[in-house]
């Protein structure tokens, strides 16, 4: 059904699926915080509610484990040559003995060489795309396998996974534009799970908290306001952040980054880079003058999807 412009796109599907005649299947795959479903979820209705998450089940579920299996060998080489412009099959091969056929890894692998081949052929360090390609591939097998021996952790699948994910952070951090993102994929891994809306990422309060908490690092982005923008492409575009279209346009940081990126923080604590993300919620908060001025409502229901459950941020914009 049609819904009228301006409206709750996800009340309009939640009502729909509650009063359908017909039976339905809910799918809500990845779910890191069981809290969310609360606001996902149809209140009835003839269908069923699938679930895949690593989070506990809350209480009256019905669960059972399975494992997220890797891809077959075929499906990550279709993947990485569909990422990686001019990668020979006996390349996409070497890539996926060292880092394994996970689809959360491949894609980050994929981004990795797909950036670093065509800043290669950009800045005239190689006469073509396969050079380019080819180079890559070389690199990210050297620098992967010297942080597997570096760790000195025995040589598992885990650990042999998150070296990629090091590879691409370790990257970042060499440039001040990297820098960043691996501080706003922070705030992101500290918003809501299920993903965070594009426009209160861009929006004045969150811009400016992120550049008070990057220091020096920050200060194109009081500058430029075109400099956040080119910060979310190139998220994207490394892999750091999963981009969805389904409700609105929404960024998220895939779980498996989540855990690596207070090492590639240095100097900034958890805390201190949490209290900066409450200011900026408040601060993005309509104002009471601005009531119930309907042009406001998009921003209420997605400055709520994060502050829910938060009675730190509560009081915070309370004050």
């Amino acid at each position: 059904r049609a819904v009228e412009t301006g409206g709750d796109i996800v009340h309009a599907v939640l009502t729909e699926l509650a009063t359908a005649s017909h039976r339905w299947l809910l799918v809500c795959d990845d779910v890191r915080d069981a809290a969310v479903l609360a606001e996902i979820l149809p209140a009835g209705g003839p269908g069923q509610v699938l679930v895949t998450s690593d989070a506990p089940p809350p209480s009256g579920w019905t669960s059972a484990e399975y494992e997220l299996r890797p891809f077959a060998e075929a499906d990550a080489r279709d993947l990485l040559a569909l990422r990686v412009d001019c990668l020979r099959d006996e390349d996409a091969a070497r890539i996926l003995a060292a880092v394994g056929t996970l689809p959360a890894v491949v894609n980050l692998a994929a981004r990795w060489l797909d950036a670093t081949a065509t800043t290669m052929q950009r800045a005239g360090h190689a006469h073509s795309r396969v050079e380019a390609t080819a180079w890559a591939v070389a690199e990210l097998r050297v620098q992967h396998d010297l942080r597997v021996q570096e760790s000195g952790v025995v040589d598992t699948e885990h650990r042999r996974r998150l070296a990629m994910v090091e590879v691409a952070l370790e990257t970042l951090s060499t440039t001040r534009q990297g820098r960043l993102i691996i501080l706003l994929a922070r705030f992101l891994d500290m918003l809501n799970p299920t993903g965070v809306d594009v426009t209160l990422l861009c929006s004045v309060p969150l811009v400016d908290q992120l550049a008070a908490a990057a220091g020096e690092d920050g200060v194109p982005l009081l500058e430029d306001t075109v400099e956040v923008h080119h910060l979310l492409r190139l998220g994207v575009r490394y892999g750091l952040f999963d981009l969805g279209w389904r409700v609105g346009v929404r960024l998220r940081v895939p779980a498996l980054l989540a855990e690596t990126l207070d090492r590639f923080l240095p100097g900034r604590p958890r805390e201190a880079i949490r209290q900066r993300l409450l200011r900026a919620l408040a601060d993005a908060s309509p104002t009471d003058a601005e009531g119930d001025d309907p042009t406001h409502h998009p921003r209420y229901r997605e400055l709520g999807r994060h502050l829910r459950d938060d009675p730190a941020l509560q009081r915070q914009i309370n004050r």
